[in-house]
């Protein structure tokens, strides 16, 4: 399978749409979150104060970002990815 951002590609973020979009229908929408100091691209869910990041592949790893106590989980959401231009 392949992944769907290759190197190289162009990502066009949308950084007015922050918050998690819960009446979006299918498919799920792939959100640019800061991870320390990277910016990971991927499809998120919120559950008991951590933003639960999903690669595309369900069978991979997920990752788990604990949102600090008096902060909120699109503090670290930098935007929605609107558009994706892979090289050819």
């Amino acid at each position: 399978m392949e992944p769907v951002i290759m190197p190289e590609a162009l990502v066009v973020i949308d950084r007015h749409c922050n918050s998690l979009d819960r009446d979006r229908p299918s498919p799920p929408a792939l959100y640019a979150v800061r991870n320390g100091t990277n910016l990971s691209l991927r499809y998120l869910n919120f559950r008991a104060n951590r933003l639960i990041l999903r690669p595309r592949d369900e069978h991979s790893m997920i990752e788990l970002l604990e949102v600090e106590p008096g902060r909120k989980p699109n503090e670290l959401i930098v935007g929605r990815v609107a558009l994706v231009l892979n090289q050819v």
